[in-house]
């Protein structure tokens, strides 16, 4: 699953036990700045943190703007791609 914070353009992909937080810089690219324990996370309300902390490392390197993909959809960030 890859979930999103709009207003910051973080993207949290999750697993069952495992959250990865960070950007999406061009499509089907994605920049993982942390990971923690899912029930960790939950428990200790980490979810605002990571966020924050993900947003200012993006903010942080010098890229060209945008620094990152603005849309808040999946299919913003993720090619449907056909398995075969």
């Amino acid at each position: 699953k890859l979930k999103s914070t709009p207003d910051h353009f973080i993207w949290e992909l999750k697993t069952e036990d495992v959250r990865i937080f960070g950007w999406v810089p061009v499509k089907d690219s994605f920049v993982c700045c942390f990971g923690d324990d899912a029930n960790k996370i939950k428990l200790m309300n980490k979810y605002g943190r990571y966020v924050a902390q993900s947003r200012h490392q993006m903010e942080s390197i010098d890229l060209n703007p945008p620094k990152c993909v603005r849309g808040s959809e999946y299919d913003d960030v993720v090619s449907a791609k056909t398995v075969r």
